[in-house]
């Protein structure tokens, strides 16, 4: 009796856990259909808003990720404390809000390159935030460190899902006219409406994963908030914790969104790929990525070490990405596409056990 009793509140825990884990791999599908939403139609906008000038609109798009990149620092670390003192629900509900404010603007100013690139920028930030800073800060609130890795597979096949779905809706607008903004900004209008949807979704079903007596107290000093604060590890951590962030900030680079734009130059402008031709391809890799998040990567992290996991995704990243760029061809580079994915997240996992 007394052994029945014991289990059923390790039970509820767990199948509270389980709720959890899967309400924060839906909030993620939806942040990833709002970044994703864009693979082809901003790239083929800022080109419309640079007057054809595929040189230029390429710079303005790699400035842009240069600044999104540096007030990413200050934004995630400054947001991340933020969240340790009053919960992570409301860093998950930034995100969406602000989109929906967003691609309001952007619908109604989408011939306004200066507006476009600033919509960009804060697009960007907010919603990495509230998907890759906040669902990694939920899921370790409510995963041991065993659970955790798992449970940032399953992350993978929410964006997997995520590619594999809005590619459609994105597609179906651009057939109207692929390079006209006038018919790009409804991109914009679908990204907002995503956001409303994600927006009430959090509200009303994902709950608060941080304990309020696991709350941080201490207040929000610079030293605290300082994005640059990272360079002491180099001096006071120790060995192991230094090659760890070495080797992130490394992967780091292989990330889709440092990686979307030029890949969409390539295809549109080398490949010479049609909307539809993109879509299936993008549709095809969020078939990889779903299929690896449910099977490959979680058989790599149960039977290879952390060593063997990172050097295997990471030889299979070199190889992709070096014979990707030996030719523009179609069959090349589609025939890479089968090399192991995201696996910056899980590495960081790994690395620390």
């Amino acid at each position: 009796m007394g052994t029945a009793s014991k289990q059923e509140p390790h039970e509820e825990a767990e199948s509270r856990r389980k709720q959890l884990v899967t309400r924060i791999c839906v909030s993620s599908f939806f942040s990833v259909s709002q970044h994703f939403i864009f693979a082809q139609s901003e790239p083929r906008l800022f080109l419309s808003l640079c007057n054809q000038d595929a040189a230029a609109a390429t710079r303005l798009l790699g400035n842009t990720s240069g600044i999104v990149g540096l007030l990413s620092l200050v934004v995630n670390q400054a947001g991340g404390k933020l969240s340790d003192r009053i919960g992570r629900k409301p860093g998950f509900l930034i995100g969406p809000l602000s989109n929906i404010f967003l691609g309001w603007c952007v619908f109604k100013n989408a011939k306004k390159r200066w507006l476009v690139a600033v919509c960009r920028i804060l697009r960007l930030i907010l919603t990495t935030f509230s998907n890759t800073v906040m669902c990694n800060a939920a899921l370790a609130d409510v995963c041991s460190s065993n659970e955790l890795a798992l449970a940032l597979s399953r992350v993978q096949t929410a964006t997997g899902l995520a590619m594999l779905l809005t590619p459609f809706i994105e597609g179906r607008i651009l057939l109207f006219s692929p390079g006209s903004p006038s018919a790009i900004r409804y991109v914009y209008a679908a990204m907002a409406t995503i956001a409303t949807i994600h927006a009430v979704f959090v509200a009303t079903q994902l709950e608060e994963t941080l304990d309020p007596t696991k709350r941080a107290t201490s207040k929000l000093t610079w030293s605290v908030i300082n994005p640059f604060g990272f360079v002491r590890l180099f001096g006071e951590g120790t060995k192991a914790l230094q090659k760890l962030v070495a080797i992130t900030t490394m992967q780091m680079f292989l990330e889709g969104k440092n990686l979307s734009d030029v890949i969409q130059t390539w295809i549109r402008d080398h490949l010479k790929w049609s909307v539809m031709q993109v879509r299936n391809f993008i549709v095809g890799y969020g078939l990889l990525c779903t299929a690896t998040g449910a099977s490959a990567t979680p058989w790599m992290l149960k039977n290879l070490s952390a060593r063997g996991f990172t050097t295997a995704t990471n030889m299979l990243n070199a190889a992709a990405f070096g014979l990707r760029g030996l030719a523009p061809s179609s069959l090349l580079f589609l025939t890479m596409m089968v090399r192991a994915r995201d696996q910056v997240r899980t590495v960081r996992v790994l690395i620390t056990h």
